[in-house]
């Protein structure tokens, strides 16, 4: 027998490169690659500039050569958006795929999914479905969608979807992902859903998620002030991160719209203030004020005692005679 893994879109006249497996050959690791280019087709990676990717590097699969199409009948705005001109040969055309791809060490392509499932979320780009699989691979979650969402401030964030037979909480998530992922590619939200909207073919409708701000907005919690000196602390540095918005102990860092990068800089922010070394990990599960303040204390108990002589020594110097 023999195992012939074929690749190509419809623009290039369907096959655009080949892998062949024989009987008894082993499959190679990981994903299984899409092959060389056939006779008479031309493969490139291509940056966003369109500029060739070195081996190794993940970039846009663009196809050349005798079986690239005209176009698009009656759509010169997407023919013009989709083949464009051929880097070194005069007067030819590539067609843009769409298809994320690298040269392998062996020469081979291999397929690394679709560029429109990666987004750029405050400089970073992001793959949504290297996400997606990390949620996956968590025992408890059987179902998952990304999509990116805009805050009110208009500010790009990713909104995590998931299904599961038992009830989650975002700390336990973040925690899971943390073990696989950078902090930047943790989603700000996440909701559980019981079922997934559909389209009339079957596949998610992501245009028919929830917005997660309407799911938070019915979990909302009662917004408590600052009951001591280290969680005032805390609260005092939360306050530059949300600076339009009401704060109390019990509101939750993500829920609000904070994100990873602005976790980094409140760890910071929390060392130095404080003088002390906190795990970053423990900020991305337990996400409040009050619970923050308290690790704080359990990991350095002179907090409290010396937060308060701070305090006294800041009203004496208040005082006048």
């Amino acid at each position: 027998g023999r195992l012939v893994n074929c690749y190509g879109p419809t623009e290039v006249a369907i096959c655009g490169s080949m892998y062949i497996v024989d009987a008894g050959e082993q499959l190679p690791d990981g994903p299984v690659p899409i092959g060389e280019p056939i006779r008479n087709v031309e493969a490139y990676i291509l940056d966003e500039d369109q500029n060739p990717m070195p081996r190794g590097a993940k970039g846009e699969l663009c196809i050349g050569g005798v079986g690239v199409s005209r176009g698009y009948l009656g759509r010169k705005d997407l023919t013009a958006e989709r083949f464009i001109a051929h880097p070194t040969v005069p007067g030819q055309r590539l067609y843009r795929t769409g298809d994320m791809a690298r040269w392998r060490a062996d020469g081979l392509l291999e397929f690394q999914g679709r560029v429109d499932h990666q987004v750029k979320i405050k400089g970073y780009r992001i793959e949504l479905g290297e996400i997606e699989t990390t949620l996956l691979n968590h025992g408890e979650v059987d179902q998952v969608a990304l999509t990116v969402v805009a805050n009110p401030e208009g500010i790009k964030e990713l909104s995590a979807y998931y299904r599961a037979e038992v009830s989650l909480t975002d700390a336990a998530l973040r925690e899971h992902l943390l073990q696989f992922l950078p902090p930047y590619m943790l989603p700000t939200h996440f909701t559980q859903l019981e079922e997934f909207p559909t389209t009339p073919n079957g596949k998610v409708d992501l245009r028919a998620l929830p917005n997660p701000w309407d799911y938070q907005s019915a979990t909302a919690v009662d917004q408590v002030a600052p009951r001591n000196v280290v969680e005032q602390k805390v609260f005092d540095l939360w306050v530059p991160i949300f600076p339009n918005t009401p704060l109390g102990v019990y509101d939750d860092f993500f829920a609000l719209g904070g994100d990873s990068l602005e976790i980094i800089r409140l760890h910071e922010a929390l060392n130095k203030a404080l003088d002390v070394d906190m795990d970053i990990a423990y900020l991305f599960s337990n996400t409040t004020v009050e619970a923050q303040a308290h690790y704080l204390v359990s990991q350095h108990p002179y907090l409290n005692e010396t937060a308060t002589e701070m305090e006294a020594a800041e009203e004496y110097d208040e005082m006048t005679f």
